[in-house]
C-alpha cells in the first residue's frame, strides 16, 4: 500500500514520530511518502495545495492518509476537492480556531464550512487519536470531529500533543492499526472476489471470508436463489464451511455487507472475534443488538466497517441496475 504522512504546524518530515513510522512501514513493504509543507510564516491552504500538487499522480486507490494536529483539516480539504483515500489516520486532528496563537497560520485550513457527508464519500474509514490532556487542541475538539466523520476516537492518556516534546518520538499503537488495516484490506478484497462470483451466479453480490491467525480457514459467497433456502447467506455458509471454530483463536469473519442478526448470532455462537464488513446494509440492525447479546452473557466480537466500502457499493449498483430494483426491495426480499 501507498502512504502519505503529513505533518502539523511548524513541523516537518523529520519530527516526531514520522521517520520511525516511515521506517516501519517501509520495511514491511509499503512505499511512504513524506512531504515538507511550508513553515508558519508562509502557512496557508493555497501554499499547502501548491506544495501537494507535485504529489497528486501518486495518489492510488489504495492510498492511506496519515496526519498530525493542522493536517488532518488540511486531508479534509483534499478529501471535499474529490481527492480519495482508502483510509485516514488522524493524530491530535481538529477543525475551526483554537483560541491561540496557531490561529493565524491555520485558520485558512481549519476554520472552513466543511461537507461532511462528501468527504465521507471520498473516504469510508477514518480512526483517531487524542491526549486527554492535549494542551493545544481540546478533546472536544477531537469529539466533534469524530462525530462527524463517524471516526473511531481513541483518547490517550496523559498523551499530550502525541509528539515528541509528549515524549512521542515513536507511536506503535498507530503502526499496530494500519497493520490491521493493511490486513483487513486484503481479506476484504478476497471477500469481494466472491462477491462478483455470487453476481455472476445472479446472486446478491455477497460475500465472506473467515480467517484464524492470518490464515484462511474458509470462504463463500450468498447463494440463497440457487440453493432456494432463504438461510444461505454468504456470512452462514462460510461459518458452516469453517467447522469447529472453537479450536481455533483470533477468529475473524470478513464480509461484504453488513451482516444480518442471523449472521451476526451465528458469529456470536461460534466464537468469532471480529466482524469487518464493508458496505453498510439499510434498514439493518443487527449490529447495533450486540449490546442486547452481551446482557445474556455472549462474548461480543469487535466490528469495524467501512473497509473497501465503494467496491461493495459499485457491486450493488451494478445489481440493482441489471434487476431493475432497489436496496431496500433487495433488503426485504432476501433478508
Amino acid at each position: 500500500m501507498k502512504l502519505f504522512i503529513l505533518h502539523g504546524t511548524g513541523g516537518g518530515p523529520d519530527g516526531n514520530w514520522f521517520p520511525w513510522l516511515k521506517q516501519k512501514l517501509e520495511e514491511q513493504g509499503h512505499e511512504v511518502i513524506v512531504p515538507e509543507f511550508p513553515g508558519m510564516e508562509e502557512q496557508s491552504l493555497e501554499t499547502w495545495m501548491n506544495t501537494f500538487d507535485q504529489y497528486r499522480n501518486e495518489l492510488t486507490e489504495d492510498t492511506i492518509l496519515v496526519a498530525h494536529s493542522v493536517a488532518p483539516a488540511f486531508v479534509l480539504n483534499l478529501l471535499r476537492q474529490g481527492v480519495s483515500a482508502e483510509a485516514c489516520f488522524f493524530v491530535s486532528g481538529f477543525t475551526g480556531l483554537l483560541g491561540n496563537k496557531f490561529d493565524e497560520p491555520n485558520k485558512t485550513i481549519t476554520d472552513r464550512d466543511f461537507d461532511f457527508e462528501e468527504i465521507k464519500h471520498n473516504c469510508s474509514y477514518f480512526k483517531m487519536y487524542h491526549g486527554s490532556d492535549d494542551p493545544y487542541v481540546p478533546l472536544e475538539k477531537a469529539e466533534t470531529l469524530a462525530d462527524n466523520l463517524d471516526a473511531e476516537l481513541e483518547v490517550i492518556e496523559g498523551g499530550g500533543h502525541l509528539h515528541e516534546p509528549s515524549g512521542y518520538k515513536e507511536f506503535p499503537k498507530l503502526l499496530e492499526d494500519i497493520e490491521t488495516f493493511s490486513e483487513d484490506y486484503h481479506w476484504m478484497e478476497e471477500a469481494l472476489v466472491e462477491a462478483e462470483k455470487a453476481m455472476e451466479n445472479g446472486e446478491l453480490p455477497i460475500g465472506a471470508v473467515v480467517v484464524s491467525e492470518g490464515e484462511e480457514i474458509s470462504r463463500a459467497h450468498s447463494r440463497t436463489s440457487r440453493e432456494k433456502i432463504t438461510s444461505e447467506h454468504a456470512e452462514m455458509v462460510g461459518i458452516r464451511k469453517a467447522g469447529n471454530l472453537w479450536v481455533r483463536e483470533n477468529i475473524t469473519l470478513y464480509t461484504t455487507l453488513q451482516p444480518c442478526i442471523m449472521c451476526l448470532a451465528a458469529a456470536v455462537r461460534c466464537g468469532v472475534d471480529r466482524v469487518v464488513y464493508a458496505m453498510d446494509a439499510e434498514n439493518e440492525v443487527s449490529t447495533e443488538t450486540l449490546p442486547d447479546l452481551e446482557k445474556h452473557g455472549a462474548e461480543i466480537p469487535e466490528v469495524t466497517a467501512g473497509i473497501k466500502e465503494q467496491e461493495s457499493v459499485t457491486f450493488f449498483e451494478r445489481f440493482m441496475e441489471e434487476k431493475k430494483t432497489t436496496l431496500p426491495e433487495i433488503m426485504s426480499e432476501s433478508f
